[in-house]
C-alpha cells in the first residue's frame, strides 16, 4: 500500500537517509487487501456451506434473520457496475481479451454479466496505473477449460477484491512541496505556536458558542468553539499562504490518509479520533524510528502538503470536526499536519456510492478501510513499530497459512501453488465476526444509510485491543522496522514468522466487519440495467455507430499512412474512410506512435 512516504531524494544524516530509503511500505499489500474482501463476498454466497444452527451464545432467530440478510445481498451487489478501470487502451492480443468485446466498457459492466475476473494492473477508475501488476487489467473466463459453474460466482468477491486494493492508487490524493517557512526544525515551533491559539482561544469562545447554540437549540460542543478559532488563526493562515518549489505527486505519499489512531490518549485539534500525525505516532503516542525519521528530514528540508494539488484534502478533509482552509493544511511540515482519519476515507467512498449507487465504484474506501482497520501500525498512526515488515510478512504467507483464496480455474496462476480451501472453521469465525458487527449495527442500515465511520472505528479499536492483549504488544516491534529500514528485510520479516497465530485474527476481524458492512451497502445499491456493448454474442461485433452488437468480426484495417499513424490527420477529417472517426486504423501496437495502443483495430491513446 506504499505507505512508508519516503521521499525519493534524501540529503539528510545518514541515519536518516537509511531509514528513509528503505523499500516501500504495501499495508496491506494489494493481494491482502483484495483477500479480505474477496473471502467477505465468498462466505456470503447463498451456495457456501455456513451452518444454519446458531453457534454457542447467539440467539437462534438472530442468526437466521443474519444468515438471510448476507444471502440476500449477493445477488443485490451482483447488479452493479463493476466500476472497475477502463481496459479500453489495454492491448487486446497480449492481455487475452475477446477481439469481440468492447473492453472500454468494463466500467459499466455489472458484475453478473462479466465474462472476465479482474486482476491486479491497469489503470484505476479515475486514479493511477496499478502498482506492480502490468498493462492487464482482467482476464478471461475460458468455458473451454474452466467451469463456468465455479468460476462465475468468483466474480462478485474478485471485483469487491479490486476495489478494495484500488484507493492505495490514487496519488492525486496526495502533493508535496518544500516551502522554506518550514526548513530547518521552524515547524515545530509555529506548530506549537498555532496549537495554542486554537485551543486557547477555543477556550476563551467556549462559553460564548455554548451560549449562542443553546438559543439556536445546537448542542454545546468544544470542536466548535475550536472550529471557530481555527478559522481566525492569524498563524497557520500566514504560513500556509507562503508558497513551496519542487515536489510533486508519489505513491510513497498515498496512505498519508490511511490511518486512525485510537491508541494514543491525546486527541486531535481537529478530529477527536485523529489521523496520521507524526509527533505523537506510535503506541501510546509514542513514535519509532521511521515516525522520527520522517518528521527529521520534513523538518529539515520543510516538505510540506501541496493543499490545492491534493484530492485527499477535499475529498477527506470535509469529514473534518473542524474545518481548515486550504491555507491551514500546507501550513507546516509533513511531520505536523494532522491529517483525517481513517474513518473519513470510508465516509467519502460511501457518500459516492450513495450518488452513484449502480456503481461498486464508491465501495472501494469502505472497503479498503475496513483492511487498513485492521493493521495494528494503521490504529496506532505509525508507519514504524514493525509496519513494513509486519505487513510483508502478512502478505508471503496469505494463500498457504493465513487465508486461502477462493480455488480458481482462471486465476490459478495468480495464487500460491497448493493454497488449501477456506478453512471450514475459519469461515465459521469469520461468519460470526460478521454477525457481531450486523447485530450490532444492522439497525440503522436502511438506503443510503450505512454508519460506516462508527464500524471502522469499532474495528480499528479491536484490532488495538488485540495487539496490546495477552501476547504483551509483540505486533508492535520498531526494531524491524530499523532492519527494514537499514536493507535487513528478510531478517526484519522473519520477526513476524511466529506471530502467524495473532496475525490471522486480524485477517478474520476484517473479513468479518465487511460481511455486515456489505449487508447493509446492498441496501442501496440499485441495479443500472444491462450493458450490451462490452459483451456481445459469438461472431458479433459492437458498432460504435449504431451502438449495438451487429454481424461479425471486425473490418481488418487497410495500410495506414505514416505520417498520421496514432494520431489525428492534420486536416482533422475521419482516417482514410475507416470506423476509427479522426483516429488511425492499424493491426498491431507498432502501428501507433508512442503513447497510443492498438484495440480493435483502432489507434487509442494510452491512460496514464
Amino acid at each position: 500500500m506504499n505507505k512508508l512516504f519516503m521521499p525519493r531524494s534524501l540529503g539528510a544524516a545518514a541515519t536518516i537517509a537509511a531509514v528513509l530509503s528503505a523499500s516501500n511500505a504495501h499495508a496491506y499489500n494489494w493481494k491482502t487487501h483484495a483477500r479480505v474482501a474477496e473471502v467477505a463476498a465468498q462466505v456470503m454466497a447463498p451456495s457456501f456451506p455456513a451452518s444454519p444452527t446458531a453457534p454457542a451464545g447467539v440467539d437462534q432467530t438472530q442468526w437466521t434473520a443474519y444468515l438471510a440478510d448476507i444471502h440476500a445481498a449477493v445477488p443485490k451487489l451482483n447488479l452493479l457496475r463493476t466500476g472497475l478501470g477502463n481496459a479500453g487502451p489495454e492491448d487486446t492480443t497480449s492481455c487475452g481479451y475477446d477481439v469481440h468485446d468492447n473492453m472500454s466498457q468494463i466500467p459499466n459492466i455489472r458484475i453478473q454479466d462479466m465474462t472476465y475476473l479482474p486482476i491486479q494492473g491497469g489503470t484505476v477508475l479515475n486514479g493511477s496505473s496499478a502498482q506492480y501488476g502490468g498493462s492487464c487489467s482482467e482476464k478471461k473466463i475460458d468455458p473451454t477449460t474452466c467451469s463456468t459453474t465455479t468460476e462465475n460466482p468468483l466474480r462478485l468477491g474478485r471485483v469487491l477484491g479490486v476495489q478494495a486494493a484500488s484507493p492505495d492508487n490514487h496519488q492525486e490524493d496526495s502533493n508535496v512541496w518544500y516551502k522554506p517557512t518550514n526548513m530547518l526544525g521552524l515547524s515545530a515551533i509555529t506548530k506549537l505556536a498555532s496549537d495554542g491559539f486554537v485551543l486557547a482561544a477555543g477556550a476563551v469562545l467556549f462559553p460564548i458558542v455554548c451560549l449562542w447554540e443553546f438559543f439556536s437549540g445546537g448542542s454545546c460542543s468544544f470542536s466548535d468553539s475550536k472550529d471557530l478559532a481555527s478559522s481566525v488563526n492569524p498563524v497557520d493562515k500566514l504560513l500556509g499562504a507562503i508558497p513551496g518549489i519542487g515536489g510533486g505527486e508519489s505513491y510513497d505519499y498515498v496512505g498519508f490518509w490511511h490511518f486512525v489512531d485510537v491508541a494514543t490518549p491525546i486527541p486531535g485539534v481537529y478530529n477527536s479520533d485523529r489521523g496520521l500525525l507524526y509527533q505523537g505516532a506510535g503506541p501510546a503516542g509514542v513514535p519509532g524510528i521511521v515516525d522520527i525519521a520522517i518528521m527529521g528530514y520534513s523538518d529539515l528540508v520543510g516538505m510540506s502538503l501541496r493543499a490545492g494539488r491534493s484530492a485527499g484534502v477535499d475529498h477527506y478533509g470535509q469529514f473534518d470536526q473542524v474545518h481548515r482552509s486550504h491555507d491551514q493544511w500546507q501550513a507546516f511540515a509533513i511531520g505536523h499536519t494532522e491529517f483525517s482519519a481513517l474513518d473519513e476515507l470510508a465516509q467519502y467512498g460511501w457518500s459516492q456510492f450513495v450518488a452513484q449507487p449502480t456503481s461498486a465504484y464508491g465501495l472501494a474506501w469502505p472497503l479498503h478501510a475496513f483492511g487498513d482497520a485492521a493493521v495494528p501500525m494503521h490504529v496506532a498512526g505509525t508507519t514504524s513499530w514493525g509496519h513494513v515488515p509486519f505487513e510483508n510478512e502478512t502478505d508471503e504467507k496469505l494463500d498457504l497459512q493465513l487465508l486461502a483464496p477462493p480455488p480458481s480455474c482462471t486465476l490459478a496462476s495468480f495464487q500460491d501453488g497448493g493454497s488449501p480451501p477456506l478453512d471450514p472453521a475459519q469461515a465459521a469465525r469469520i461468519l460470526r465476526i460478521g454477525f457481531d458487527f450486523w447485530s450490532k449495527y444492522h439497525s440503522q442500515f436502511s438506503p443510503n444509510n450505512v454508519p460506516v465511520r462508527e464500524m471502522v472505528k469499532d474495528l480499528a479499536r479491536q484490532t488495538y485491543a488485540l495487539a496490546t492483549g495477552p501476547q504483551g504488544g509483540i505486533l508492535y516491534d520498531d526494531f524491524a522496522s530499523f532492519l527494514d529500514g537499514t536493507k535487513s528485510t528478510k531478517i526484519a520479516r522473519d520477526r513476524y514468522a511466529d506471530k502467524l497465530p495473532f496475525i490471522q485474527p486480524l485477517l478474520e476481524m476484517s473479513s468479518g466487519a465487511i460481511v455486515a458492512f456489505l449487508a447493509g451497502a446492498s441496501l442501496t445499491a440499485t441495479d443500472g440495467g444491462a450493458n450490451p456493448s462490452q459483451v456481445c454474442p459469438g461472431s458479433t461485433t459492437f458498432s460504435n455507430t449504431t451502438q449495438t452488437c451487429v454481424s461479425g468480426l471486425p473490418t481488418p484495417p487497410g495500410p495506414t499512412p505514416a505520417a498520421v499513424t496514432g494520431v489525428a490527420p492534420t486536416n482533422g477529417s475521419p482516417d482514410g474512410g475507416n470506423d476509427c472517426g479522426e483516429a488511425s486504423s492499424c493491426q498491431v501496437n507498432s502501428d501507433c506512435d508512442v503513447d497510443f495502443s492498438c484495440n480493435l483495430g483502432c489507434c487509442h491513446p494510452v491512460v496514464k
